[in-house]
Protein backbone atom coordinates (compact mmCIF):
# COMPACT_ATOMS: atom_id res chain seq x y z
CA UNK A 1 0.00 0.00 0.00
CA UNK A 2 1.33 3.38 -0.82
CA UNK A 3 1.78 6.03 1.88
CA UNK A 4 -0.88 8.59 2.00
CA UNK A 5 0.30 11.89 1.37
CA UNK A 6 0.87 14.37 4.53
CA UNK A 7 -2.30 15.43 6.30
CA UNK A 8 -3.24 19.14 6.51
CA UNK A 9 -3.46 20.98 10.08
CA UNK A 10 -6.46 22.90 11.31
CA UNK A 11 -5.11 26.47 10.19
CA UNK A 12 -3.25 25.26 7.14
CA UNK A 13 -3.90 27.47 4.31
CA UNK A 14 -4.20 24.99 0.48
CA UNK A 15 -5.14 27.54 -2.47
CA UNK A 16 -6.43 30.74 -0.22
CA UNK A 17 -8.68 28.35 1.68
CA UNK A 18 -8.01 27.51 5.52
CA UNK A 19 -8.47 24.01 7.32
CA UNK A 20 -10.56 23.77 9.50
CA UNK A 21 -10.69 20.01 10.47
CA UNK A 22 -10.38 16.86 8.58
CA UNK A 23 -13.35 15.20 7.24
CA UNK A 24 -12.09 12.23 5.56
CA UNK A 25 -9.01 9.90 3.97
CA UNK A 26 -10.03 7.46 1.00
CA UNK A 27 -8.98 6.45 -2.07
CA UNK A 28 -9.55 9.35 -4.25
CA UNK A 29 -7.74 12.21 -1.63
CA UNK A 30 -7.78 14.10 1.37
CA UNK A 31 -11.40 15.20 2.37
CA UNK A 32 -10.91 18.68 4.72
CA UNK A 33 -13.74 21.17 5.99
CA UNK A 34 -11.92 24.50 4.56
CA UNK A 35 -13.32 28.47 4.82
CA UNK A 36 -12.77 31.25 2.91
CA UNK A 37 -12.08 34.79 4.04
CA UNK A 38 -15.30 35.90 4.21
CA UNK A 39 -15.73 32.87 6.72
CA UNK A 40 -18.00 30.55 4.24
CA UNK A 41 -17.49 26.96 4.82
CA UNK A 42 -17.01 24.07 1.85
CA UNK A 43 -15.10 20.47 1.34
CA UNK A 44 -12.05 20.77 -0.01
CA UNK A 45 -10.27 17.49 -1.43
CA UNK A 46 -6.69 17.56 -1.98
CA UNK A 47 -5.30 15.16 -4.15
CA UNK A 48 -1.59 14.11 -4.59
CA UNK A 49 -0.92 14.47 -8.32
CA UNK A 50 2.50 15.08 -7.98
CA UNK A 51 3.62 11.74 -9.56
CA UNK A 52 0.30 10.41 -10.51
CA UNK A 53 -0.84 11.75 -13.59
CA UNK A 54 -4.00 9.66 -13.29
CA UNK A 55 -4.90 11.20 -9.93
CA UNK A 56 -4.52 14.37 -11.87
CA UNK A 57 -6.83 13.35 -14.38
CA UNK A 58 -9.17 11.83 -12.00
CA UNK A 59 -9.66 14.77 -10.33
CA UNK A 60 -10.23 16.82 -13.68
CA UNK A 61 -12.79 14.28 -14.86
CA UNK A 62 -14.58 14.70 -11.25
CA UNK A 63 -15.18 18.46 -11.79
CA UNK A 64 -15.84 18.14 -15.18
CA UNK A 65 -18.31 16.05 -14.42
CA UNK A 66 -19.97 18.08 -11.57
CA UNK A 67 -20.05 21.11 -13.30
CA UNK A 68 -22.05 19.11 -16.36
CA UNK A 69 -24.73 17.77 -13.39
CA UNK A 70 -27.19 19.94 -11.70
CA UNK A 71 -28.99 18.14 -9.13
CA UNK A 72 -30.38 18.56 -5.74
CA UNK A 73 -28.30 15.62 -4.41
CA UNK A 74 -25.25 16.02 -6.16
CA UNK A 75 -22.88 18.55 -4.40
CA UNK A 76 -22.05 21.05 -6.06
CA UNK A 77 -18.01 22.36 -7.28
CA UNK A 78 -17.32 26.22 -6.18
CA UNK A 79 -13.38 26.05 -7.13
CA UNK A 80 -11.10 24.01 -8.45
CA UNK A 81 -6.88 23.93 -9.32
CA UNK A 82 -6.03 21.07 -11.13
CA UNK A 83 -2.83 22.36 -13.22
CA UNK A 84 -0.79 23.24 -10.36
CA UNK A 85 1.40 21.35 -8.31
CA UNK A 86 -1.24 21.18 -5.40
CA UNK A 87 -4.65 20.37 -6.96
CA UNK A 88 -7.55 20.47 -5.54
CA UNK A 89 -11.39 20.96 -5.83
CA UNK A 90 -13.89 22.82 -3.23
CA UNK A 91 -17.39 21.40 -2.78
CA UNK A 92 -20.15 22.42 -1.48
CA UNK A 93 -20.42 21.42 2.59
CA UNK A 94 -22.88 18.74 2.85
CA UNK A 95 -23.67 18.56 6.98
CA UNK A 96 -24.47 15.59 8.21
CA UNK A 97 -22.87 11.90 8.57
CA UNK A 98 -22.50 9.10 5.87
CA UNK A 99 -25.08 6.89 5.02
CA UNK A 100 -22.00 3.98 6.08
CA UNK A 101 -22.19 5.70 9.51
CA UNK A 102 -25.50 6.67 9.89
CA UNK A 103 -26.65 3.44 9.55
CA UNK A 104 -24.40 1.87 12.29
CA UNK A 105 -25.45 4.44 14.57
CA UNK A 106 -29.60 4.24 14.07
CA UNK A 107 -30.30 0.98 12.53
CA UNK A 108 -31.69 0.07 9.17
CA UNK A 109 -33.88 2.06 7.36
CA UNK A 110 -37.29 1.03 6.62
CA UNK A 111 -40.87 2.00 4.38
CA UNK A 112 -40.80 5.60 3.01
CA UNK A 113 -37.39 6.40 4.36
CA UNK A 114 -35.74 3.65 2.55
CA UNK A 115 -37.84 4.15 -0.55
CA UNK A 116 -36.84 7.84 -0.58
CA UNK A 117 -33.17 7.13 0.02
CA UNK A 118 -33.69 4.62 -2.87
CA UNK A 119 -35.45 7.28 -5.13
CA UNK A 120 -33.33 10.51 -4.53
CA UNK A 121 -30.44 8.40 -5.44
CA UNK A 122 -31.91 6.68 -8.40
CA UNK A 123 -32.57 10.63 -9.69
CA UNK A 124 -28.90 11.55 -8.82
CA UNK A 125 -27.53 8.57 -11.02
CA UNK A 126 -30.56 9.26 -13.94
CA UNK A 127 -29.24 12.70 -13.91
CA UNK A 128 -25.30 11.72 -14.41
CA UNK A 129 -26.27 9.56 -17.02
CA UNK A 130 -28.29 11.90 -18.94
CA UNK A 131 -24.54 13.89 -18.78
CA UNK A 132 -22.86 10.85 -20.14
CA UNK A 133 -21.29 10.45 -16.54
CA UNK A 134 -20.71 7.64 -14.80
CA UNK A 135 -19.74 6.92 -11.25
CA UNK A 136 -18.40 3.74 -10.86
CA UNK A 137 -18.18 3.53 -6.91
CA UNK A 138 -22.06 3.95 -5.40
CA UNK A 139 -21.66 3.02 -1.93
CA UNK A 140 -22.89 3.68 1.24
CA UNK A 141 -19.83 5.20 2.09
CA UNK A 142 -20.42 7.83 -0.90
CA UNK A 143 -23.75 8.73 0.28
CA UNK A 144 -24.31 11.75 2.68
CA UNK A 145 -27.34 12.01 5.07
CA UNK A 146 -27.69 15.60 4.60
CA UNK A 147 -29.89 18.36 6.57
CA UNK A 148 -31.78 18.72 3.24
CA UNK A 149 -31.77 14.71 1.89
CA UNK A 150 -29.33 12.61 1.08
CA UNK A 151 -26.31 13.67 -1.33
CA UNK A 152 -24.21 11.46 -3.75
CA UNK A 153 -20.58 12.53 -3.26
CA UNK A 154 -16.95 11.34 -4.56
CA UNK A 155 -17.18 11.06 -8.11
CA UNK A 156 -13.54 10.76 -8.16
CA UNK A 157 -13.56 7.42 -9.75
CA UNK A 158 -16.14 8.76 -12.43
CA UNK A 159 -15.98 8.85 -16.06
CA UNK A 160 -17.74 9.77 -19.41
CA UNK A 161 -18.50 7.40 -21.51
CA UNK A 162 -16.04 8.63 -24.26
CA UNK A 163 -13.20 8.47 -21.71
CA UNK A 164 -10.31 6.43 -22.43
CA UNK A 165 -10.14 3.39 -19.38
CA UNK A 166 -7.28 4.89 -16.48
CA UNK A 167 -7.43 1.28 -15.08
CA UNK A 168 -5.03 -1.23 -16.35
CA UNK A 169 -6.30 -4.16 -17.90
CA UNK A 170 -6.98 -6.56 -15.55
CA UNK A 171 -7.35 -4.35 -12.54
CA UNK A 172 -11.26 -3.24 -10.82
CA UNK A 173 -11.67 -0.08 -9.22
CA UNK A 174 -14.42 0.49 -6.75
CA UNK A 175 -15.56 -0.57 -3.33
CA UNK A 176 -15.86 -4.48 -2.87
CA UNK A 177 -19.35 -5.54 -2.23
CA UNK A 178 -20.65 -2.48 -3.91
CA UNK A 179 -18.80 -3.29 -7.78
CA UNK A 180 -21.22 -5.09 -9.92
CA UNK A 181 -20.17 -8.74 -10.93
CA UNK A 182 -19.91 -8.25 -14.79
CA UNK A 183 -17.42 -5.42 -14.01
CA UNK A 184 -15.64 -7.75 -11.44
CA UNK A 185 -15.66 -10.48 -14.77
CA UNK A 186 -13.85 -7.88 -17.11
CA UNK A 187 -16.94 -5.59 -18.77
CA UNK A 188 -16.63 -1.54 -18.73
CA UNK A 189 -18.53 0.06 -16.29
CA UNK A 190 -21.73 1.48 -17.57
CA UNK A 191 -25.18 2.40 -15.95
CA UNK A 192 -26.11 -0.60 -15.40
CA UNK A 193 -22.98 -1.03 -12.77
CA UNK A 194 -24.54 2.05 -11.66
CA UNK A 195 -27.68 0.68 -10.96
CA UNK A 196 -26.01 -2.52 -9.42
CA UNK A 197 -24.38 -1.01 -6.84
CA UNK A 198 -27.48 1.44 -6.26
CA UNK A 199 -29.09 -1.68 -5.16
CA UNK A 200 -25.91 -2.98 -3.33
CA UNK A 201 -26.38 0.53 -1.42
CA UNK A 202 -29.98 0.10 -0.79
CA UNK A 203 -29.53 -3.33 0.23
CA UNK A 204 -27.49 -1.85 2.83
CA UNK A 205 -29.64 0.52 4.23
CA UNK A 206 -32.36 -1.97 4.21
CA UNK A 207 -30.32 -4.99 6.00
CA UNK A 208 -27.62 -2.90 8.42
CA UNK A 209 -25.01 -4.54 6.78
CA UNK A 210 -22.95 -5.24 3.57
CA UNK A 211 -25.02 -7.21 1.63
CA UNK A 212 -21.79 -8.99 0.12
CA UNK A 213 -19.60 -8.67 3.10
CA UNK A 214 -16.32 -6.78 2.69
CA UNK A 215 -12.52 -7.39 1.39
CA UNK A 216 -11.79 -10.58 -1.66
CA UNK A 217 -14.28 -12.16 0.22
CA UNK A 218 -16.98 -9.62 -0.98
CA UNK A 219 -15.76 -10.23 -4.50
CA UNK A 220 -16.38 -14.14 -4.60
CA UNK A 221 -19.66 -13.41 -3.10
CA UNK A 222 -20.67 -11.19 -5.74
CA UNK A 223 -20.07 -13.59 -8.33
CA UNK A 224 -22.46 -16.29 -6.57
CA UNK A 225 -24.95 -14.14 -6.37
CA UNK A 226 -25.04 -15.13 -2.48
CA UNK A 227 -27.15 -12.34 -0.64
CA UNK A 228 -29.79 -12.78 1.76
CA UNK A 229 -32.11 -9.66 2.41
CA UNK A 230 -34.42 -9.51 5.65
CA UNK A 231 -38.28 -10.31 5.03
CA UNK A 232 -39.31 -6.80 4.29
CA UNK A 233 -41.87 -4.97 1.59
CA UNK A 234 -39.57 -4.33 -1.62
CA UNK A 235 -37.07 -7.00 -0.51
CA UNK A 236 -37.43 -9.37 -3.12
CA UNK A 237 -37.32 -6.18 -5.72
CA UNK A 238 -33.88 -5.46 -4.34
CA UNK A 239 -32.55 -8.92 -5.13
CA UNK A 240 -33.88 -8.95 -8.09
CA UNK A 241 -32.07 -5.67 -8.81
CA UNK A 242 -29.07 -7.43 -7.93
CA UNK A 243 -29.42 -10.66 -10.09
CA UNK A 244 -26.06 -11.84 -11.95
CA UNK A 245 -28.23 -11.18 -14.94
CA UNK A 246 -28.49 -7.91 -16.26
CA UNK A 247 -31.64 -8.41 -18.59
CA UNK A 248 -33.39 -9.89 -15.46
CA UNK A 249 -32.52 -6.81 -13.03
CA UNK A 250 -35.87 -4.61 -12.93
CA UNK A 251 -35.64 -1.11 -13.51
CA UNK A 252 -35.32 1.54 -10.81
CA UNK A 253 -38.84 2.89 -10.47
CA UNK A 254 -40.08 -0.86 -10.18
CA UNK A 255 -37.91 -1.27 -7.46
CA UNK A 256 -38.50 2.10 -5.66
CA UNK A 257 -42.59 1.02 -6.04
CA UNK A 258 -41.95 -2.42 -4.57
CA UNK A 259 -39.98 -0.44 -1.39
CA UNK A 260 -43.92 1.57 -1.15
CA UNK A 261 -45.58 -1.34 -1.27
CA UNK A 262 -47.28 -0.69 -4.55
CA UNK A 263 -46.30 -3.81 -6.05
CA UNK A 264 -45.96 -7.25 -5.66
CA UNK A 265 -43.53 -9.66 -6.96
CA UNK A 266 -41.27 -8.31 -9.87
CA UNK A 267 -42.02 -9.79 -13.56
CA UNK A 268 -38.29 -10.57 -13.96
CA UNK A 269 -38.68 -13.37 -16.59
CA UNK A 270 -36.21 -15.13 -13.95
CA UNK A 271 -36.24 -16.06 -10.01
CA UNK A 272 -33.91 -13.60 -8.29
CA UNK A 273 -30.49 -15.28 -7.29
CA UNK A 274 -31.40 -14.77 -3.86
CA UNK A 275 -34.53 -14.50 -1.19
CA UNK A 276 -35.40 -12.72 1.51
CA UNK A 277 -34.26 -14.22 5.27
CA UNK A 278 -33.23 -13.15 8.72
CA UNK A 279 -30.76 -10.16 8.87
CA UNK A 280 -27.15 -10.78 9.55
CA UNK A 281 -25.63 -9.48 12.79
CA UNK A 282 -22.51 -7.50 11.81
CA UNK A 283 -21.63 -4.83 10.34
CA UNK A 284 -18.85 -5.13 8.28
CA UNK A 285 -16.64 -2.54 7.45
CA UNK A 286 -16.66 -0.82 3.47
CA UNK A 287 -13.12 -1.61 2.09
CA UNK A 288 -11.72 -0.33 -1.22
CA UNK A 289 -10.43 -2.63 -3.53
CA UNK A 290 -7.22 -1.12 -4.64
CA UNK A 291 -5.85 -1.77 -1.23
CA UNK A 292 -9.04 -3.41 1.05
CA UNK A 293 -8.54 -1.21 4.19
CA UNK A 294 -11.25 0.57 6.25
CA UNK A 295 -11.64 3.53 5.34
CA UNK A 296 -13.38 4.83 8.59
CA UNK A 297 -10.50 2.99 10.84
CA UNK A 298 -8.03 4.85 8.19
CA UNK A 299 -9.55 7.95 8.76
CA UNK A 300 -9.27 7.40 13.11
CA UNK A 301 -5.78 6.51 12.60
CA UNK A 302 -4.55 9.62 9.94
CA UNK A 303 -2.35 11.35 11.71
CA UNK A 304 -0.50 8.54 13.40
CA UNK A 305 -0.25 7.17 9.55
CA UNK A 306 1.34 10.79 7.91
CA UNK A 307 4.03 10.26 10.05
CA UNK A 308 5.06 6.77 10.15
CA UNK A 309 2.96 4.89 7.32
CA UNK A 310 -0.16 2.65 7.89
CA UNK A 311 0.35 -0.51 9.24
CA UNK A 312 0.76 -3.74 7.44
CA UNK A 313 -2.59 -5.59 7.43
CA UNK A 314 -3.40 -8.14 10.18
CA UNK A 315 -3.19 -11.93 9.06
CA UNK A 316 -6.44 -13.94 9.86
CA UNK A 317 -5.97 -15.62 13.23
CA UNK A 318 -8.56 -18.80 12.50
CA UNK A 319 -5.65 -19.57 9.76
CA UNK A 320 -2.42 -18.84 12.08
CA UNK A 321 -2.79 -22.30 13.36
CA UNK A 322 -2.97 -24.20 10.27
CA UNK A 323 -0.26 -22.23 9.08
CA UNK A 324 2.05 -23.15 11.60
CA UNK A 325 1.47 -26.87 11.84
CA UNK A 326 1.97 -26.94 8.47
CA UNK A 327 4.78 -25.06 8.17
CA UNK A 328 6.55 -27.00 11.43
CA UNK A 329 5.78 -30.44 9.33
CA UNK A 330 7.60 -29.01 6.51
CA UNK A 331 10.48 -27.60 8.20
CA UNK A 332 10.66 -31.30 10.08
CA UNK A 333 10.37 -33.18 6.79
CA UNK A 334 13.01 -31.11 4.84
CA UNK A 335 15.42 -32.41 7.75
CA UNK A 336 15.27 -36.23 6.88
CA UNK A 337 14.46 -36.10 3.41
CA UNK A 338 14.68 -32.48 1.88
CA UNK A 339 13.71 -33.46 -1.73
CA UNK A 340 10.46 -35.15 -0.75
CA UNK A 341 9.40 -32.47 0.78
CA UNK A 342 10.24 -29.54 -1.73
CA UNK A 343 8.18 -32.10 -4.00
CA UNK A 344 5.52 -32.48 -1.41
CA UNK A 345 5.33 -28.22 -1.54
CA UNK A 346 4.98 -27.98 -4.90
CA UNK A 347 2.38 -30.63 -5.27
CA UNK A 348 0.41 -28.81 -2.21
CA UNK A 349 0.47 -25.26 -3.94
CA UNK A 350 -0.44 -26.60 -7.39
CA UNK A 351 -3.22 -28.36 -5.93
CA UNK A 352 -4.64 -25.03 -4.30
CA UNK A 353 -4.31 -22.84 -7.00
CA UNK A 354 -5.98 -25.13 -9.35
CA UNK A 355 -8.72 -25.32 -7.09
CA UNK A 356 -9.13 -21.41 -6.45
CA UNK A 357 -8.62 -21.51 -10.72
CA UNK A 358 -11.74 -23.82 -10.55
CA UNK A 359 -13.88 -21.95 -8.58
CA UNK A 360 -13.13 -18.58 -9.86
CA UNK A 361 -14.30 -19.88 -13.24
CA UNK A 362 -17.35 -21.38 -12.01
CA UNK A 363 -17.77 -17.84 -10.67
CA UNK A 364 -17.16 -15.78 -13.99
CA UNK A 365 -18.99 -18.62 -15.87
CA UNK A 366 -22.11 -17.48 -13.68
CA UNK A 367 -21.34 -14.15 -13.84
CA UNK A 368 -21.60 -14.17 -17.19
CA UNK A 369 -25.06 -16.06 -18.15
CA UNK A 370 -26.13 -17.13 -14.59
CA UNK A 371 -26.32 -20.34 -12.51
CA UNK A 372 -26.60 -23.17 -14.40
CA UNK A 373 -26.53 -26.66 -13.65
CA UNK A 374 -23.22 -28.55 -14.68
CA UNK A 375 -21.41 -25.19 -14.16
CA UNK A 376 -18.65 -26.91 -12.04
CA UNK A 377 -18.22 -30.26 -13.99
CA UNK A 378 -17.60 -28.01 -17.02
CA UNK A 379 -14.86 -25.76 -15.01
CA UNK A 380 -13.29 -29.02 -13.74
CA UNK A 381 -12.83 -30.78 -16.80
CA UNK A 382 -11.78 -27.45 -18.62
CA UNK A 383 -9.16 -27.04 -16.14
CA UNK A 384 -6.14 -28.35 -18.61
CA UNK A 385 -6.72 -25.54 -20.57
CA UNK A 386 -6.46 -23.20 -17.66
Amino acid sequence: MALLQRLRKPGAVIGGYTVIKVLGRGGSGDVYKVSNEAGEEYALKLVDTVNDDAARTRLQREVHALLSLRHDAVPQVIDAETEGEETFAVFELVRGDSLANAIVENGPLEGEELADLAQTLASALEAAHNAGVIHRDVTPSNVMMGEKGPKLIDFGLSHRTDDPRLTRDGLVSGTAGYVAPEVIDGAEPGPDADLWSWAATVAYAMLGDSPFGSGQGALGRTLAGEVTLPDVPGAEAVAAALSLNIAARPEPREVIAALRGQTEVLETGEEPPSVPGPALSSTLPVSRIFDLVDEEYEAEHAEEWAAKGPPLPPVAARRTGVLAAFGGLSVAAATVAPSLAFLSVVMLAALVRTEHRRIATVAGMRARRGVRRGDTAWATVGLPGH
